[in-house]
């Protein structure tokens, strides 16, 4: 019978593996690998009762971390899925802007601006 649990719990812990629960679900993979490590040392030891406990608890995390996986895809998937809101237009001093009924065309007119330097001074100190 405990063999048979084993089993059951690497078939559910493959599972949580393809559906990406390392990546989405760490805790409960983990928890699962390590569970299911657990059960065959135990199994090992001719320790059937502790060896079905973990394969039992092993099943039990791999399932949590293949519905975790899959709910965190999903809400991955939704947030790629969502389109950010249009940017607000920017005001530029001095521009102007043209309207029509079916499309928008912003032209921005520029004014360039002279930037005048002070001229440089040099000092230089006499020895003493």
């Amino acid at each position: 019978m405990s063999t048979s649990l084993i089993i059951e719990a690497e078939a559910r812990v493959a599972a949580s593996r393809a559906a990406e629960a390392e990546k989405y679900a760490p805790y409960e993979y983990t928890a699962a690998t390590e569970y299911l490590h657990k059960a065959h040392e135990e199994l090992g030891y001719a320790d059937y009762g502790p060896a079905m406990d973990y394969a039992t608890k092993a099943a039990a995390a791999a399932n949590k971390g293949t519905k975790r996986a899959s709910d965190e895809k999903s809400k991955e998937m939704d947030r790629s899925n969502t389109t950010p809101a249009a940017a607000p237009a920017t005001v530029v001093p001095g521009a102007t802007s043209t309207t029509s009924s079916t499309t928008t065309t912003t032209t921005t007119t520029t004014t360039p601006m002279i930037i005048k330097r002070a001229p440089a001074t040099t000092t230089t100190e006499q020895p003493q």
